[in-house]
C-alpha cells in the first residue's frame, strides 16, 4: 500500500505472531476440552446434569464470542503498532476489554434480531476500531451510518433466510417421518414432489448464501473505506465483486490442480 508515493512499512515478525497464537491456544484449549468431553463425563440421564450442560454451553459460547472480539482488537492493535509511514508510527488507543464487551453486546443483539442487526454491529465495531487508531499525531475518523448497509443486508438476508428456513423445515419433517419405517425395517415412502424440490433447493440456497455474504462484504469494505478520513485525507475503494469471484474461482482451480 502506497500513500503519496511512499509505502506503508510493516515491522512485525513471525516469532511475535507465533507467540500470540500459542498464547491464544493455551487459553482456548481447556474450554475446548470441557466442551468436547463434558457430555461424556457427565451423567446425561440426570435432569440436573442436562441443565448444567446447557448452562455450560451457553456460558462457553458467550465467552468464546467475548474472546473473539478481544482477539480482533488486540490483533488490530498489534498490526498498527508495527506499521510505519515515512518513519511515523501508527497505533491504537482504547481498552480491549471494553471493545470485547461492546462486541459481545452487539453480537447478542444480532442473534436476538435474527441477524437483521448485523450491519449495526459492523458499523459500531468498525467505528470503535478506527476512531481509536492514529498515525503520528493524527487520528482517523469514520462518518459512515448504518442505513446504506442495512438496506443491502436486508435485501440479501430476509429472502435467503426465509427460503432456507422453509426448505430446512420441509426436509427435517420428511427425515423425521422416516424413523418409524426404519425401526420397523420396512421401505420408507419416497418424498413428495414438494419435498423433493426442497431437498434439491438446499444446496443452491447454501451457495447463494455464500455468494451473497461475500457480495455484502465487498459492499461493506467499499463503504467503510469511502467514509474513512485522516488529517483531511479521504480514502476510496474501487474493488469490484467480480474480482473477488474471479480470484476465488482461480484459487479453487489451482487448489484442485495441486490436490490432483
Amino acid at each position: 500500500i502506497y500513500v503519496y508515493g511512499d509505502p506503508l512499512e510493516y515491522t512485525g515478525t513471525g516469532k511475535e505472531l507465533l507467540f500470540g497464537f500459542l498464547t491464544a491456544l493455551v487459553i482456548i484449549a481447556p474450554f475446548y476440552s470441557l466442551y468436547k468431553f463434558g457430555p461424556v463425563v457427565v451423567d446425561q440421564t440426570s435432569l440436573v446434569a442436562q441443565i448444567a450442560l446447557v448452562l455450560f454451553y451457553a456460558v462457553g459460547i458467550i465467552l468464546a464470542v467475548f474472546l473473539y472480539h478481544f482477539a480482533v482488537f488486540r490483533t488490530f492493535r498489534y498490526r498498527l503498532s508495527r506499521t510505519r509511514w515515512r518513519g511515523i508510527v501508527a497505533g491504537l488507543n482504547g481498552s480491549s476489554w471494553r471493545y470485547a464487551k461492546t462486541g459481545l453486546f452487539y453480537s447478542l443483539l444480532t442473534v436476538v434480531s435474527l441477524g437483521i442487526a448485523y450491519p449495526l454491529q459492523n458499523v459500531v465495531l468498525f467505528r470503535k476500531r478506527v476512531e481509536a487508531a492514529y498515525l503520528g499525531s493524527a487520528s482517523f475518523r469514520f462518518d459512515g451510518i448504518v442505513k446504506p448497509l442495512l438496506w443491502r443486508w436486508v435485501f440479501l438476508w430476509i429472502p435467503l433466510a426465509t427460503l432456507t428456513g422453509i426448505a430446512l423445515f420441509i426436509v427435517m419433517r420428511y427425515v423425521n417421518s422416516l424413523e418409524p419405517f426404519l425401526q420397523a425395517g420396512t421401505k420408507p415412502p419416497d418424498p413428495s414432489s414438494f419435498e423433493t424440490k426442497a431437498i434439491t433447493a438446499l444446496p443452491f440456497l447454501y451457495i447463494a448464501a455464500i455468494v451473497g455474504y461475500y457480495w455484502y462484504r465487498v459492499a461493506r469494505l467499499r463503504y467503510f473505506l469511502d467514509h474513512l478520513h485522516i488529517a483531511g485525507i479521504s480514502f476510496q475503494s474501487e474493488f469490484k465483486f467480480h474480482r473477488l469471484i474471479l480470484a476465488a474461482i482461480l484459487y479453487g482451480l489451482a487448489t484442485g490442480v495441486i490436490v490432483l
